[in-house]
């Protein structure tokens, strides 16, 4: 294999990580905000034992609404996805950093970015 031929393979193997890296943060931000959303309109629920709209009352589940309220909120703590969408965030830009860097230099800095932003986004805990 030629040298121009593992840049290349090089780039698409970053290339491939960066995009990656990229799809799971912002899918780890997307779920942070709609969970979060859904946890407060539960909660509000759950505090509201009735409505009126329209002169007619209407009795709410609010017991219901406050058991998916804590659903929401301990799914939250335990998946933790703003720690999720900083891990994959933080690899993206070590990579991207690191390819800016390779197109200015050499082969080794793209090898020791990837590496890099592998463990940035899966470490070792």
């Amino acid at each position: 294999m030629s040298k121009t031929d593992t840049v290349k393979t090089l780039l698409q193997i970053a290339q491939g990580r960066l995009d990656l890296w990229l799809k799971w943060a912002r899918r780890w931000k997307a779920i942070h905000w709609i969970a979060g959303t859904l946890g407060v309109l539960f909660s509000t629920l759950g505090a509201i034992s009735s409505v009126t709209i329209l002169g007619t009352e209407y009795i709410l589940p609010n017991k219901l609404f406050s058991g998916i309220a804590a659903v929401i909120v301990a799914f939250i703590g335990f998946t933790s996805p703003m720690k999720q969408f900083n891990r994959h965030i933080n690899a993206y830009m070590a990579l991207d950093k690191g390819i800016r860097r390779f197109r200015q230099e050499d082969e080794e800095s793209l090898n020791k970015a990837i590496d890099a932003s592998e463990e940035l986004a899966n470490p070792k805990d």
